[in-house]
């Protein structure tokens, strides 16, 4: 008998949702143009994020060694299955309101560039993702999901589902896969 899933768990949701690429997703019609650009764009969502605010600040809610979902196995693509892996888990504020929700995922291999990944404390993680020359963006989908209590931590009820992307980036071969799912207040609405 299958486990059932707790609402306020978004990954139990997040496999059932349908991720697409953003030439799929133009074609929902709940999708705005200015939603859509902030799912698409390619550039450092740090630097997005702090151009629209005053006080730009990270909020750990936790990051630890930890076993991975299957599916977040799938979308870091690695040949080898690792033990355990860094699991981040922040929210990115905008003058003190919570705008995105981000959780990060890599293989811990010591004496790789992803060591230093594991040492971020309070910075974001695109800071230091963007500032290497060596990074790469191998894969970007985006999808609808359903707020739970995790993401939702204002406890607006102005939507059922919000929008959120995941990438796939590498730096040098290692594969670091970052999910955002942005909140009620983002500058993306």
């Amino acid at each position: 008998m299958p486990l059932s899933k707790d609402p306020n768990n978004w990954l139990d949701h997040y496999q059932d949702s349908l991720w697409g690429s953003c030439t799929a997703i133009k074609k929902d019609s709940s999708l705005s143009a200015m939603t859509l650009q902030w799912l698409c764009n390619t550039e450092s969502l740090t630097l997005r994020l702090k151009d629209r605010c005053q006080q730009f600040s990270v909020n750990i809610i936790h990051e630890r060694l930890a076993e991975i979902d299957p599916h977040e196995q799938l979308s870091l693509d690695v040949a080898q299955i690792y033990p355990n892996y860094w699991v981040r888990e922040v929210y990115l504020l905008g003058d003190g309101q919570p705008w995105v929700f981000a959780r990060s995922v890599m293989p811990l291999i010591d004496n790789s560039p992803l060591s230093e990944l594991q040492k971020l404390n309070n910075r974001p993680l695109g800071e230091l993702l963007f500032a290497n020359p060596r990074l790469k963006i191998a894969d970007r989908s985006a999808a609808k999901l359903p707020v739970s209590a995790l993401i939702n931590p204002t406890g607006s009820t102005s939507a059922d589902e919000l929008w959120g992307r995941r990438t796939k980036y590498c730096l040098d071969d290692y594969p670091v896969v970052v999910t955002e799912v942005f909140l009620h207040d983002a500058p993306a609405y």
